[in-house]
């Protein structure tokens, strides 16, 4: 087996040491302006930023984490209830918004607060999450086109933007129907 060329161990090395200085964590009161902040700038308009805000102050944020590099708020995560119209049993999270500064993008901090949310999600019992997303992005932590489930939106979207994951197997195999989230997506 031929050694990585040199520039790719390089490559490599500084990912790494990218990311051992950053921590994921959840908010604090002293994140909220930051909070704004990084979803202000990511996002063409504030109505991520303003969303994150409402739900926060109605207290609906069931996670809410942050990627931090020495100090600095470099990403956050957003996880409200969803409701299933036919299944009000099961417990639901959406997932979203999800914000990581232009200049720390492609680095895995985005993976990093996928896969603590995610876990967060299990440990408080949640059946699954779903998300309005990439289609090329979330299937690597699992998401699959919620059709597959036979869930549905609440809002008119592509099929492939709108997936679910089940957090504890076979969570979803008897669940259908449509999926809402928290009234305050509609007031922004």
């Amino acid at each position: 087996m031929n050694a990585p060329a040199p520039q790719l161990e390089a490559v490599r090395t500084q990912l790494l040491e990218v990311r051992s200085l950053i921590s994921i964590r959840a908010e604090s009161w002293g994140d909220i302006a930051d909070i704004h902040a990084v979803n202000k700038q990511v996002f063409e308009t504030d109505a991520e930023a303003k969303l994150v805000d409402l739900l926060r102050s109605r207290d609906k944020l069931v996670i809410s984490l942050v990627a931090e590099d020495q100090g600095t708020l470099i990403g956050h995560i957003a996880f409200s209830r969803v409701q299933n119209e036919s299944n009000p049993g099961i417990l639901g999270l959406g997932l979203g918004p999800m914000a990581v500064i232009p200049e720390r993008q492609k680095c895995g901090i985005g993976s990093q607060l996928v896969q603590a949310g995610i876990g967060e999600g299990k440990s408080l019992g949640y059946d699954y999450i779903v998300v309005l997303g990439h289609p090329t992005y979330y299937p690597r932590f699992g998401f699959m086109p919620a059709r597959q489930f036979d869930l549905h939106c609440a809002w008119e979207v592509p099929e492939n933007v709108f997936m679910a994951l089940e957090v504890h197997t076979n969570s979803l195999s008897n669940v259908k129907g449509l999926v809402k989230y928290e009234p305050e997506f509609n007031e922004v």
